[in-house]
């Protein structure tokens, strides 16, 4: 199962077809692809909130590395030292990554989120992922790092 696809859930955030010009790309600061209430489940972080029917499903866990779409992972893999071993745990709905950097913008970004998911992987501890939890539920409420 680990580092096997599977459909991820979420709330749009985007207007439909976001990409088809484009192909994959990463949303930005004031990415006019964004609507307004979009603007705002991503603020609260709450368009990951469907997310939860993975981890019922058992294809994520709520603590561990994000998942990551077919496209970005091939990129990464030839780009990024050891970004395979992500793929040793469960994906999660936050991380340590995630409430440690901001938004992804670059593969500089991604290169600096893969140390934090490595760090993770080689060292956890289930009170590690309350603390990250409590973190995630302190972004949410203050909408720090949103994009």
């Amino acid at each position: 199962m680990l580092g096997k696809p599977f459909y991820i859930y979420k709330f749009r955030t985007m207007v439909n077809g976001a990409e088809k010009g484009t192909g994959p790309i990463w949303a930005r600061q004031r990415d006019c692809r964004i609507t307004k209430v979009g603007g705002v489940l991503r603020k609260k972080r709450l368009d990951e909130l469907p997310q939860l029917l993975n981890v019922f499903m058992g294809h994520m866990s709520l603590v561990g590395p994000r998942p990551e779409r077919h496209h970005f992972i091939k990129h990464f893999s030839t780009h990024i030292e050891n970004y395979e071993q992500r793929f040793y745990l469960r994906p999660g709905i936050t991380g340590l990554a995630q409430v440690s950097t901001g938004y992804d913008s670059s593969v500089e970004s991604v290169k600096v989120k893969t140390k934090y998911d490595l760090q993770y992987i080689r060292h956890w501890h289930m009170t590690e992922d309350l603390i990250i939890v409590l973190k995630t539920i302190a972004i949410m409420l203050n909408g720090k790092g949103a994009a």
